[in-house]
């Protein structure tokens, strides 16, 4: 089944590829070849039943059964035929119905069998087949996915089976996961037919360089098929998978009582099968040939009779599963149970989470959470039959006998916690260099502070927040004092007690008994609190009180400033000036300036003085801006000022510009003016020249009609400027300055801006028109390009006067059509020009029109066309002579022959005669003395050069002009050859 006639070598071809190599093998038809005897003188196959054909003996011989035969008798076979089907019904060749009449025809293929067409098979009387899943560990066969695909489609009931290339048991289990790969995810919706394993002896096959044999004892193939159906079966495919193997190979490897249960499909090729096999629960399914011909299949194709049902497949129509919904919380399993109806159908099933971060499912429904959320828990079928599980996905919750407490350090208690799973409580602690927890949820406070005791189940999680306090403590709202300030300390002990004060250097700070601290001198001092034999301490630093001025270090003349003291707690400050007559000072520390000068300002505060030295400086005024302006436009002057005051602005002329109160100046007319500026008594001058603006205009002095050109103004200062044209009907202006030109003539346009006016000359021209040509002549069919000039770019287009002669394109490409003349116009910008163009018909000459030429020459035509063009030759007897592409003529016999030369649909035509050569001699023959010449004038027509030659030059020679000369005594033959002529002449010697 598997090797078919050329398996070793396509195998081993096949093998090398995924990097294993065939060394041997041998097929399942080598192990069930029939053995022959001979018995007076017949040969006897054994397994064949014979009856004896003298009259009135109808003893049946089996020699299969260990029967005798009589000598003496004449046996015949009874055999009646090979295993044949008749009206749905298998028969072996004796003529028995097998399988009660109710038998299936069955066929298996492979890639062997090549691309099958399946509508075919389909028609025939096949009932259903086996297909090749593969070979070995996971190699598939190339047809298979095609040949499952048809078959789903056709509606064709199968099976499958797997050819073994099992040395052990490990590479079974190799086998049976490959197989189930292969299978994952495909349609097995007319799965009818079991799984077969395929034992065949295999020969050798290596891999890696290593060598692999065929198994060869009975309890390796135990181990190894034992192996296969364990792991199918844990797949769900319980009880479908069988075991195919030729009738010798399961009576010698397989003859074990392990493995003939699941043996159901023998290879035995013969008029019967001869093959009981009793631990099988059924009838064994024959292949009965590897040579059987099924239509859609070109090759030889093997096939079985299968007992009707018998080893049909049931396929599922339902999946009952033992529960709809699951809640679970993260951590905990659940097994769902699942029931594919009916009873005995394939029960393998494949099992998918929705959400596997959710929810996972093993290949036998066990579910396992993972977290919390929702998943759908699928179970299907090979047939696509499915049943789900909602699972929800909860996480366990934990409580704890407290979620907040209060400890002294050096304390213990204990937590208790309960979890909703019922699953053991792991205990951490945030900081357990603050408090510790073991694992039974003990707490041992170590240092003051606050820690979270957190007890976690499978997600699930509780705190509890400790707060770690000392027996007692002290509360202060300061941890420093100013010399001569007090600071109370609070003591704050687990319970009510006496608390005892202390200080350790009354002379920096002294305690009172009811804590109140009171700073002597700058240092640092320990205050200490005791309480039931425990204290508690609190380092105050007493510091000296500062005193600091800030504030500007000069001021202007009649201005004030506020300088302001910082002192390290509240306190009166006074303040003092060392020069009133510069600078006075308030009790608020207001400073008022009074002249020009240095002073200091003093201020005291707790037995210390800080002082501040402050510049009185005289105001400044500055003015700054533009020194010239353009008449009717302004400018800004900026007057700068020691401080924000008021200033006045003035014009020395306001005829020729003015000022306004925050300095802007307008000019008026063209001129010099001074503009003063006035502030806290001071005066500051500008002088400003108002010039008279410009207006200047640029651009083409000249212009084609048609066109537009843009003139340009250029002002002193941007303005508005106004256009205008002397004559409009020449050329007009736009808003912009744009010139269009109207028609040839010269105008003026003219520029306006702030009162100006300036007139700019323009001269506008006629454009012209022009052809490279005034006429043309062109032969029909053929182009030539005429090319307009213009003055400037535009479009020029094109018109033919007749289009039946001359057509022209947009780009002036003119092509001739017929004969005639026609006139080709040019427009453009409203103007017209032509070219004369004449047409002419093309021709095509000959340089003869007749001409005499000989037999196995050549002769050239030369044909004359009015443009080179294609031209085609003919000869109107190609026996007498032939001609080529290139006129040249081969003169084959003497007749008369036409040639012809056609060219833009025209011929013309050479009448050849053709005459076969001659060539004459003067003398047939010569005497003549030894030494003396004699010269022979040979003739050819047509002339040519004469080749001479002389039989024996000893005797007489020949020059190339036919001059014989003796040599010696003697007769010798001088020979005339030209044009495949020879004359022989011949020459005695005296």
């Amino acid at each position: 089944m598997q090797l078919k006639k050329l398996f070793v070598g396509c195998l081993a071809i096949a093998l090398l590829i995924s990097n294993m190599t065939v060394v041997s093998a041998q097929t399942a038809t080598d192990t069930t070849q029939e053995k022959t005897s001979t018995f007076d003188g017949i040969e006897i196959v054994t397994g064949e039943t014979y009856q004896p054909v003298s009259e009135g003996k109808n003893t049946m011989k089996n020699v299969a059964m260990g029967d005798t035969m009589e000598k003496g008798n004449l046996y015949r076979s009874a055999r009646v035929a090979d295993p044949y089907w008749e009206e749905g019904k298998f028969y072996d060749g004796y003529g028995t119905l097998l399988y009660g009449g109710n038998a299936k025809k069955i066929i298996d293929v492979s890639e062997w069998e090549g691309v099958i067409d399946w509508e075919k098979v389909k028609a025939s009387d096949v009932d259903g087949v086996i297909l090749r899943v593969g070979y070995g560990n996971q190699m598939m066969d190339k047809q298979f996915l095609r040949n499952l695909k048809e078959c789903n489609r056709l509606g064709i009931p199968y099976g499958f089976y797997l050819y073994s290339y099992a040395y052990d048991a490990n590479f079974a289990y190799a086998e049976a996961q490959g197989l189930l790969e292969m299978l994952k995810g495909q349609d097995l919706s007319n799965l009818a037919y079991p799984i077969f394993y395929d034992i065949e002896n295999f020969g050798t096959w290596s891999e890696d360089g290593v060598t692999y044999h065929t198994p060869s004892t009975i309890a390796a193939y135990e181990e190894i098929i034992a192996t296969f159906i364990a792991h199918m079966n844990e797949a769900g495919y319980h009880g479908k998978v069988q075991v195919y193997s030729g009738r010798y190979y399961t009576q010698t490897k397989l003859n074990s009582e392990k493995i003939l249960p699941y043996v159901s499909w023998i290879a035995e090729y013969g008029p019967k099968l001869n093959y009981v096999n009793t631990y099988y629960d059924g009838e064994v399914a024959w292949q009965y040939t590897e040579k059987g011909s099924v239509d859609g299949i070109s090759y030889d194709v093997d096939i079985s009779s299968f007992a009707g049902d018998a080893m049909h497949v049931i396929l599922p129509s339902s999946i009952q599963l033992s529960a709809s919904t699951a809640t679970l919380e993260t951590g905990l399993t659940k097994k769902i149970n699942a029931s594919v109806y009916p009873t005995g159908a394939y029960d393998a099933l494949s099992w998918t989470s929705s959400n596997p971060k959710v929810a996972q499912v093993s290949s036998n429904g066990t579910i396992t959470a993972v977290a919390s959320g929702s998943a759908v828990i699928t179970a299907k079928t090979a047939n696509g039959k499915t049943a789900s599980v909602n699972v929800l996905v909860k996480t366990p919750t934990v409580k704890l006998s407290a979620i907040s407490k209060t400890m002294y350090r050096g304390e213990t208690t204990k937590l208790t916690a309960t979890s909703s799973n019922k699953k053991p409580v792991s205990w951490t602690s945030s900081d357990p260099t603050i408090a510790s927890v073991d694992s039974n949820g003990t707490i041992k406070t170590l240092k003051n502070g606050t820690v979270k005791i957190s007890a976690s189940a499978n997600g699930g999680k509780a705190t509890c927040t400790i707060t770690v306090k000392e027996p007692i403590q002290i509360s202060a709202t300061t941890s420093s004092i100013y010399r001569g300030k007090t600071t109370t300390l609070k003591a704050i002990p687990a319970y009510s007690t006496t608390i005892t004060w202390m200080s350790s250097n009354p002379l920096i700070a002294t305690v009172s008994s009811n804590g109140v601290v009171t700073g002597k001198k700058a240092g640092t001092v320990t205050i200490t609190a005791k309480a039931f034999g425990k204290s508690v301490a609190k380092t105050i630093k007493v510091v000296e009180p500062s005193l600091k001025v800030t504030g500007s270090t000069s001021l202007y003349r009649g201005k004030t400033t506020t300088l302001k003291a910082t002192t390290s707690y509240s306190t009166k400050v006074t303040w003092t000036s060392s020069k009133p007559s510069i600078a006075t000072v308030s009790s608020n520390g207001v400073v008022t300036s009074k002249k020009a000068g240095t002073v200091t300002i003093t201020a005291k505060a707790f037995g210390k003085s800080v002082t501040k030295t402050i510049k009185v400086v005289e105001p400044s005024l500055k003015v700054t801006g533009s020194t010239s302006l353009y008449r009717g436009k302004t400018t800004t002057l900026k007057a700068t000022t020691s401080y924000s005051t008021k200033v006045t602005w003035t014009s020395s002329k306001p005829s020729i510009a003015t000022v306004s109160s925050n300095g802007v100046v307008i000019g008026k007319k063209a001129g010099t003016v001074t503009i003063t500026a006035k502030a806290f008594g001071k005066s500051v001058t500008k002088t400003i020249k108002v010039v008279e603006p410009s207006l200047k205009v640029t651009g083409s002095t000249s212009l084609y009609r048609g066109k537009t050109t843009t003139l340009k103004a250029t002002t002193s200062y941007r303005t508005k400027v106004t256009w205008k044209s002397s004559k409009p009907s020449i050329a007009t202006v736009s808003s912009s300055g744009v010139v269009t030109g109207k028609k040839a003539g010269t105008v003026y346009i003219y520029a306006n801006a702030y009162g100006k006016s300036v007139k700019y000359k323009l001269t506008i021209k006629e454009p012209a028109l022009k052809l490279n040509k005034s006429s043309s002549s062109i032969y029909k069919g053929k182009t030539t390009t005429l090319k307009a000039t213009t003055s400037y770019r535009t479009k020029v287009t094109w018109k033919s006067s007749n289009s039946s002669i001359a057509t022209v394109s947009s780009t002036g490409v003119v092509t001739g059509k017929k004969a005639g003349t026609a006139y080709i116009y040019a427009n453009a910008y409203g103007k017209s020009v032509k070219c004369k163009v004449t047409v002419k018909n093309p021709t095509i000459t000959l340089n003869k029109s007749k001409a005499t030429a000989y037999a196995g020459k050549s002769y050239t035509l030369k044909a004359t066309t009015s443009y080179r063009t294609k031209i085609s030759w003919k000869s109107s007897n190609t026996t007498i002579a032939t001609v080529d592409s290139k006129g040249m003529v081969k003169l084959k016999k003497a007749g008369k022959v036409t040639i012809s030369a056609t060219a833009f649909g025209k011929k013309v035509n050479c009448v050849l005669t053709v005459k076969n050569p001659t060539l004459k001699v003067s003398k047939a023959s010569v005497s003549i003395y030894r030494k003396k010449s004699y010269t022979v004038k040979a003739i050819a027509v047509p002339g040519g050069k004469v080749s001479w030659s002389s039989s024996n030059k000893a005797i007489a020679t020949v020059s190339s002009s036919g001059k014989i000369t003796g040599m010696k005594k003697g007769t010798a033959y001088v020979y005339a050859k030209i044009h495949g002529l020879k004359k022989t002449i011949k020459v005695i010697v005296k």
